[in-house]
């Protein structure tokens, strides 16, 4: 186990020139440990069981193995130099970090389909500790977003809540094209799913009904998957 230490002078002196591990000074170790910004993390104490010990110094070993920026539960061993020069004092000390950001929240009720828009929010500063979906941020391009489901005022705008708008719609008119050398052949269909362009659809032939899939190459043209086989749509 990797163990980080830091050693710092106590910040924070009795009147009487001794000083005390307080929830202030191991707040200011630990996000000194971790050169945290105060603007996107806070720092709980839940644990010191060095807070009545009178100390020159403090030194942390993190107990909790972490990669990237810690968040949430993090345990060290804390070891106070005594202020009189008597033997080191250890004890545990755990506390949660919670990390937050800048993102956008639904200003308001929201629709499935609607075209994502400012208008419809706010940013604001929310935590994001256990926040596992991507968050869209200011400064992220919202053009040719909708809502993919209806979602509530006060929701963060996550990726999950959105979707690229389709080029072409369920229910649009199309053809659908074979292609073969020297020749092809289009039937009329109709889309039977949302789509952008490069992408595959399921679209049914008019003339015999059958459900088939294509590549949706402009608003008005589907060609047929594997068209080469000669295989009639």
């Amino acid at each position: 186990m990797r163990f980080i230490r830091l050693l710092l002078p106590l910040m924070i002196l009795a009147v009487v020139g001794q000083a005390k591990v307080t929830d202030e000074t191991v707040k200011t170790a630990v996000m000194s440990l971790y050169d945290l910004d105060p603007i996107w993390f806070e720092v709980e104490v839940l644990t010191n069981q060095l807070a009545d010990s009178d100390a020159t110094s403090l030194s942390l070993e993190a107990l909790t193995v972490t990669s990237g920026s810690p968040t949430g539960l993090i345990s060290f061993v804390g070891s106070v130099q005594p202020s009189d020069n008597d033997a080191p004092v250890s004890g545990r000390i755990q506390v949660r970090i919670r990390k937050y950001a800048e993102a956008w929240i639904l200003d308001q009720t929201v629709s499935r389909h609607q075209d994502v828009s400012t208008a419809a929010l706010a940013s604001s500063r929310v935590e994001v500790t256990n926040q596992t979906d991507r968050l869209l941020v200011p400064g992220d391009n919202l053009a040719g977003l909708r809502f993919a489901r209806n979602a509530g005022k006060g929701q963060l705008l996550s990726a999950r809540l959105v979707e690229l708008i389709p080029d072409v719609v369920r229910g649009t008119e199309v053809a659908i094209l074979i292609e073969e050398p020297g020749f092809t052949v289009s039937v009329p269909g109709v889309t039977i799913q949302d789509g952008a362009f490069g992408t595959v659809v399921k679209v049914r032939n008019k003339q015999s009904g059958r459900v088939i899939v294509g590549y949706l190459r402009d608003a008005q043209t589907v060609v047929l998957s594997g068209s080469r086989t000669g295989v009639m749509p």
